[in-house]
């Protein structure tokens, strides 16, 4: 089983998501299923990972109010250093691509 934390300041985004885990998971015995958690709000997931909740991986929006993905992103590092983060954003900013490989981001 795989634990999937999403972040996303839109529901419509949380919602596309759920539904691909969803067909992802039909075909899958219990063991290669994703289990996903959601949240719409960066600072609720923090807290959530603050009190000790462990994901195997997490999605993150960049651009979200009050707390931008990549400062989601240094926070969870912090507590969980080998972290597996996939950014999410329908912006193409130069300064956003720098900031992900600083934080470890691949491509």
């Amino acid at each position: 089983m795989i634990r999937l934390a999403v972040c996303d300041d839109e529901a419509n985004s949380l919602n596309q998501v759920e539904q691909l885990v969803s067909e992802y998971n039909q075909n899958r015995t219990s063991e290669g299923k994703v289990v996903i958690s959601t949240f719409l709000s960066p600072k609720a997931l923090l807290a959530n990972v603050s009190d000790g909740d462990d994901y195997d991986v997490y999605i993150l929006d960049i651009e979200m109010p009050d707390m931008d993905g990549l400062t989601l992103a240094r926070a969870i590092q912090k507590i969980q250093e080998h972290a597996v983060i996939i950014f999410l954003t329908s912006h193409s900013s130069m300064s956003f691509t720098v900031e992900t490989v600083k934080l470890g981001a691949i491509r």
